[in-house]
């Protein structure tokens, strides 16, 4: 539970965070005040699981955005443009004769 919680104003609520200062604006609907405190509690909580964590594709430490992530960035996507190795003056275009 990350602490947030309803409170009434003279027209409607507002949700207020673990010190009591508002982080909301004011509803005029107590349903709506309490979709706004879930998602705010979802953010915390999700926020709370994010760390760093070893990749299980490569090894390499990562932020991970929750339990559910365990690829880095890079093995998610594939091989990134900075590990492959630059082409030469040299060395012939891709479909031109060598």
């Amino acid at each position: 539970m990350s602490g947030f919680r309803l409170e009434r104003q003279w027209r409607g609520w507002f949700v207020a965070g673990p010190d009591g200062t508002p982080v909301t604006g004011v509803y005029g609907s107590r349903d709506l005040a309490l979709v706004r405190m879930g998602e705010l509690q979802d953010l915390a909580e999700s926020a709370g699981q994010r760390m760093r964590r070893a990749c299980m594709c490569c090894g390499v430490s990562f932020q991970s955005a929750g339990i559910h992530n365990r690829l880095c960035p890079e093995c998610r996507t594939g091989t990134p443009v900075e590990r492959t190795p630059a082409r030469s003056h040299h060395s012939p275009k891709a479909g031109s004769r060598a």
